[in-house]
Formats: structure tokens, C-alpha cells, sequence
């Protein structure tokens, strides 16, 4: 039996502030990602091995305690997660499937962040962690099922979209 996964992509809104501090969250998570993948190409043009998933997450718990990056505990911990979990999937299609190496995030790149179960839908609004007010969101259909995880992204032109799973 096979479980039919559906995704749904809506507008979202977000004021002046909650744009400011979307900002800061893509920031964290391109910083993170950026940091990583240095930190794998230096291991392994030192040693000709790799890091993992898991190994990276612990590393990000290191950066957030340490002093020098005390700002990434202003973000979303789960957030900051993401950026590991693509720096991993990009090295692994670099690996397995020989696609490009993997590349360093821009600020000019489309932006986002994941979430999985730290969101709520209350009445048209989307409230996530660290945010005091919730988003204004256009849902323009009803979601059926289960809703796994949230990606709040901006586009090159200015839109922010909030996609679940």
C-alpha cells in the first residue's frame, strides 16, 4: 500500500518586522550551510573523509554554545538543522550521482527555511517559532491529511510562499 504524499504552496504576507526577521533566518541557515560546507572541504582535503548529517547538527550545537557565533541562537535551532541537511544531500549527489559540487549560498539566491512540526495554522495566520505575531497567509484551498513540515521561502522577486508537505 503506498501513502500518497501532496504538497500545498500559499502567499504569505508578512509585515515589515516579520520580513526583518525572515531576513536574519535565512541568514542563519545560508551561514550555516556556507560554514559547513567549508568546514567538510577542509576535512576532506585533509583526511579524504567526509562528515555526516549528524556529526554536522552537533557541530551547529557547538557553534550556537561557543562565543563567537552567539547570534545563531536568536534562529530557529530546526531551521539551522536544514542548512546541514542540504549541505548533506548536496554532497551526497556529488558523490553518488557525480553532479557539480556542491555551491556556496548567496544572499542574490532564493532563500528558505524548513520547519517540521514547530509551526501553527490559526485562523489565517501562520505563527512560527520566535515570531511574537503570526504571518497573514491566504489559504486558498483547505489541506487535506497530516501536515509533516512548513518552508517559508522568498523569491528573487520579493514573494514569500509557505509550502507544507
Amino acid at each position: 500500500m503506498s501513502v500518497q504524499h501532496k504538497s500545498y504552496k500559499f502567499r504569505i504576507y508578512p509585515t515589515k518586522q516579520q520580513e526583518q526577521f525572515l531576513a536574519q533566518q535565512f541568514g542563519m541557515v545560508r551561514f550555516v550551510y556556507n560554514w559547513l560546507l567549508e568546514n567538510r572541504k577542509k576535512q576532506y582535503e585533509e583526511t579524504g573523509k567526509g562528515s555526516t548529517f549528524f556529526k554536522d547538527c552537533k557541530l551547529i550545537t557547538e557553534l550556537r554554545n561557543g562565543d563567537q557565533y552567539q547570534w545563531l541562537r536568536e534562529g530557529n535551532c530546526q531551521s539551522q538543522q536544514f542548512g546541514a541537511k542540504c549541505v548533506n544531500t548536496a554532497y551526497q549527489n556529488f558523490f553518488k550521482y557525480k553532479m557539480g559540487f556542491p555551491k556556496f549560498k548567496k544572499k542574490s539566491d532564493c532563500q528558505n527555511l524548513k520547519l517540521s512540526k514547530q509551526f501553527k495554522l490559526i485562523k489565517n495566520r501562520l505563527h512560527i517559532p520566535k515570531l511574537k505575531q503570526g504571518i497573514k497567509i491566504v489559504l486558498e484551498r483547505p489541506i487535506d491529511g497530516r501536515i509533516i513540515s512548513c518552508t517559508i521561502s522568498k523569491t528573487l522577486t520579493n514573494k514569500y510562499y509557505a509550502s507544507f508537505a
